[in-house]
């Protein structure tokens, strides 16, 4: 097999694999009769930011930025895509097992991407454990060039900490996605070399 029809081929997978992790978890939020716990955060005893803009121009801007950087290193899509499923499968087991109860005062976050595409009925305040907004730009910071890590990773902290002061996450949403993502980076990565992509 050529080594060009190898990596289409792996594409297909991981993008079936990226489709499946989405319906799954989306599934999970729709349809789960949620017993929520309840959660007192010392760092949410104020009024809530709405940080709703910043947070939308901050994560697809780094999505954004992460593409351009790989266009000539097509493997880190790869590995990225990955490691997205294995955390989808994750924050999917993670909703379901450890239901935080939301916030009563959290301003919704306003997300056209994330609430129109993402979620098939609608903004689910369930969507806690972990962040998925923390979970997505620190995988870039794995995933990018050592140069380019220290400003994803500033990036994933900024929009964390936007998220807890909007009450739209609590501080220990933010804080379990950083080893959380770490560990399906490394399952990514594994899966990656064993299959000869990188």
């Amino acid at each position: 097999m050529k080594y060009p029809i190898k990596l289409f081929l792996i594409s297909v997978l991981y993008i079936f694999f990226f489709i499946i992790s989405s319906v799954f978890f989306n599934w999970i939020l729709s349809n789960y009769t949620y017993s929520c716990i309840p959660f007192y955060d010392v760092t949410q005893k104020y009024s809530p930011i709405d940080f709703s803009i910043p947070c939308f121009i901050l994560t697809y801007g780094s999505l954004l930025f992460f593409v351009g950087l790989s266009l000539k290193k097509p493997r880190a899509i790869f590995l990225v895509l990955c490691a997205y499923s294995l955390i989808l499968l994750t924050r999917s087991l993670s909703v379901y097992f450890i239901t935080l109860c939301p916030n009563e005062d959290a301003i919704t976050l306003n997300d056209p991407i994330l609430n129109n595409f993402f979620y098939p009925n609608g903004y689910s305040p369930y969507d806690l454990m972990y962040s998925g907004h923390v979970a997505t730009i620190f995988l870039l910071a794995l995933c990018c060039e050592k140069k380019f890590r220290l400003i994803f990773i500033l990036v994933s902290i900024l929009v964390g900490t936007m998220l807890t002061l909007q009450h739209v996450h609590y501080s220990i949403d933010i804080l379990a996605a950083y080893p959380l993502t770490f560990v399906c980076f490394y399952g990514s990565k594994k899966i990656n070399t064993s299959l000869g992509v990188i």
